[in-house]
């Protein structure tokens, strides 16, 4: 496969792509109110900066179910090493109702936030992410 780098994502959703990089472990992002087999739970989005690039990537890297209560975060560390990340490029998933501030992630990491919006998480991260994950 060719590495290019993506345009439109509109284009390239669904397709395959590999990416190489780091994950900022330290920033890692909760999207709440996640359903999975009938159980509420988050999506763990992670940034990875992109080998050759300004900017980062999230990375979807699944789902964990809720804790007893929302006080308690599931653990998401891991240890960061150089990694070649094969996935499928989509959009963020989207809810049917966006509540006001819904897209304001949480002051503390991991942030828990109700709806991703890329420029509200740049800002809050301090660098670029893409408008797309993988």
């Amino acid at each position: 496969m060719n590495r290019q780098t993506i345009v439109d994502a509109d284009a390239a959703r669904y397709r395959k792509v590999i990416v190489t990089g780091r994950y900022d472990v330290a920033h890692q992002f909760l999207l709440d109110n996640q359903i999975v087999d009938g159980k509420n739970g988050y999506f763990v989005l992670t940034p990875l900066f992109i080998d050759g690039s300004d900017d980062a990537v999230l990375i979807n890297r699944g789902w964990l179910p809720l804790g007893k209560d929302r006080a308690d975060l599931p653990n998401v560390h891991f240890e960061s090493k150089h990694q070649e990340i094969t996935g499928r490029l989509n959009h963020f998933p989207s809810v049917g109702l966006k509540l006001k501030g819904a897209e304001i992630p949480s002051d503390s990491w991991p942030s828990v936030v109700q709806v991703v919006d890329a420029d509200v998480l740049s800002e809050r991260l301090a660098y670029p992410i893409r408008r797309y994950q993988i």
